[in-house]
């Protein structure tokens, strides 16, 4: 079960997060691993992902390129799936600075376009 949960919280670092269960007795430990990925994760998410926002509006105000809006997608990403799996509240993803409508629109590219508009 312990190598079982590692495999599965590995996958998860490197973005994998889908995964096949051979045997119903790996269910819990995917469970375990999925929730354990996400809250322990969650702070430092948080974090980039409002720091990512400001910098990349801020860049966009200025009128330099922001390329890198893949990195912020997969902060998205990461928001959205742990709310998916229920290991994020809704409320719980907000702290990091994007409001619900843009969690649900689940583009970040869109979240910058209606950012920039709205200044």
């Amino acid at each position: 079960m312990r190598l079982h949960f590692e495999h599965v919280q590995r996958s998860l670092m490197h973005g994998y997060y889908q995964g096949w269960d051979l045997h119903p007795g790996h269910l819990p430990t995917r469970y375990a691993a999925v929730y354990a990925f996400f809250l322990q994760s969650f702070e430092s998410a948080v974090v980039r992902l409002r720091n990512f926002v400001d910098k990349a509006a801020q860049a966009t105000l200025a009128g330099d390129v922001f390329d890198d809006a893949a990195t912020g997608q997969g902060l998205l990403n990461f928001f959205i799936r742990g709310i998916s799996c229920g290991a994020l509240t809704e409320d719980e993803a907000c702290a990091s600075g994007l409001t619900l409508e843009e969690l649900r629109a689940r583009s970040f590219v869109k979240i910058l376009e209606n950012r920039r508009r709205q200044k």
